[in-house]
């Protein structure tokens, strides 16, 4: 199974954030690749569905990924297993979402 994350970000959002959610995801993450997408504008020049949109053809189209965890930028996973059963249950067919 190839297995992708994607987060997505924009200029306006803390440098910190992008850098802490990815220090924890690399250390979570075991099965898959890590994709922080940068769109070089700032605000709402970019509107969330279309990076989404776009990070998804990029993935499931282009690259050909399996399974796809869109992770928001300021989500970040307490532990391996939530990363982990995240993607089980994507791939058992089941449309995954976590609580904020």
């Amino acid at each position: 199974m190839k297995r992708a994350i994607f987060t997505f970000y924009n200029l306006s959002l803390d440098v910190d954030v992008v850098k802490l959610q990815q220090e924890v995801v690399v250390k979570f993450n075991t099965t898959a690749k890590f994709f922080p997408l940068l769109s070089k504008t700032h605000g709402e020049q970019v509107i969330h569905p279309d990076a989404v949109d776009y990070g998804f053809n990029q993935l499931f189209v282009e690259e050909k990924y399996d399974t796809v965890l869109l992770l928001d930028v300021d989500c970040i996973p307490l532990n391996k297993y939530a990363l982990e059963y995240t993607f089980e249950e994507a791939e058992k067919g089941k449309l995954v979402g976590n609580v904020q």
